[in-house]
């Protein structure tokens, strides 16, 4: 892994770096720079990161920075940052105000041409997906910026394969979902580096939605390309996606429309309004242990398979 020179950010930061990594030129060594940058922000969460550490080890394309930063864990999170420093080009633990408070400290480290975020349980699809990115990606820049691919989402528990997202962007510019357009998830997604601004790059005014702010201010002014292969396995669950931070993403997400003068269609706004008023009913009249069985009770009369009760 590419190993940089540390610079003092915050003395509050426990600052590691990794293993160099060198090329031959003329039959000199010399040290690379990284096409890829991996952003993994941890807190508490030592048994998922294991499986992303696992899965970047893995990787038959080498030439990849993996920055860690974690807010101040206090279970085995740094045991395992430790475990793996051999391929973890930095690592600081402090506390943050949150994932993109996190992501801009880290950023001031990246050196990779091509930025990419994903989250501690996070996996790369196959050990070879970053060598098949790589080979998409060589000539992309300046006519693209970023480029996204396709997200398996699996169970929690035993890494079931549930369902894919990702489709070409011609099927989703132009489309709304929740109260925005249309965006890919974020860890298939590739930002190059020129979009990347250091400690300044995610608005900390957002805690949840401060990924769908950067995309929307870049592909509202140029397309992406879309990668067709399986870029990361994502374990179903996270911030976003639990029912109580919904009522919190469609407040940050009215900011960004406001920030960027983004007005949803009137039809789109009635269809939110709705599954957020039956969200809403859900939450506040259905125990929590029972929201799974019966959400995937539901979507099995409508056709749909169980994902929610899948071990």
């Amino acid at each position: 892994m590419f190993e940089g020179k540390a610079r003092d950010v915050e003395k509050a930061v426990g600052l590691h770096g990794g293993a160099q990594r060198y090329v031959s030129k003329d039959g000199e060594q010399v040290v690379s720079k990284p096409f890829f940058t991996i952003v993994t922000s941890t807190y508490n969460s030592g048994e998922d990161l294991k499986w992303t550490a696992d899965s970047i080890r893995a990787q038959t394309f080498s030439n990849v920075q993996w920055i860690v930063a974690d807010g101040g864990s206090s279970d085995q999170t740094l045991d395992v940052i430790r475990e793996n420093e051999d391929i973890i080009d930095y690592w600081f633990s402090a506390k943050d105000a949150g994932i993109y408070d996190a992501w801009n400290k880290a950023l001031v480290f990246a050196q990779g041409e091509w930025i990419q975020f994903i989250g501690a349980g996070d996996e790369l699809h196959a050990s070879n997906v970053l060598e098949d990115v790589q080979v998409l990606l060589q000539s992309s820049y300046p006519q693209y910026n970023i480029a996204y691919g396709r997200v398996e989402v699996v169970s929690e528990r035993k890494r079931t394969p549930l369902f894919e997202v990702g489709k070409p962007w011609i099927f989703l510019k132009g489309q709304w979902e929740m109260g925005r357009p249309a965006l890919p998830v974020h860890p298939e997604v590739f930002h190059h580096r020129t979009l990347i601004n250091g400690a300044n790059t995610f608005d900390t005014r957002f805690r949840i939605a401060g990924d769908s702010h950067l995309l929307l201010k870049h592909i509202l002014t140029k397309d992406p390309l879309y990668l067709p292969l399986l870029v990361d396995r994502m374990p179903l669950g996270g911030l976003s996606t639990d029912p109580e931070a919904v009522f919190k993403v469609r407040k940050e997400i009215k900011l960004i429309n406001q920030d960027l003068g983004l007005v949803a269609p009137v039809m789109h706004r009635l269809k939110y309004a709705v599954a957020l008023a039956v969200k809403r009913l859900v939450i506040t009249f259905v125990p929590k242990k029972l929201r799974a069985r019966l959400i995937d009770g539901f979507r099995v009369m409508s056709g749909r398979k169980k994902i929610w009760t899948v071990k």
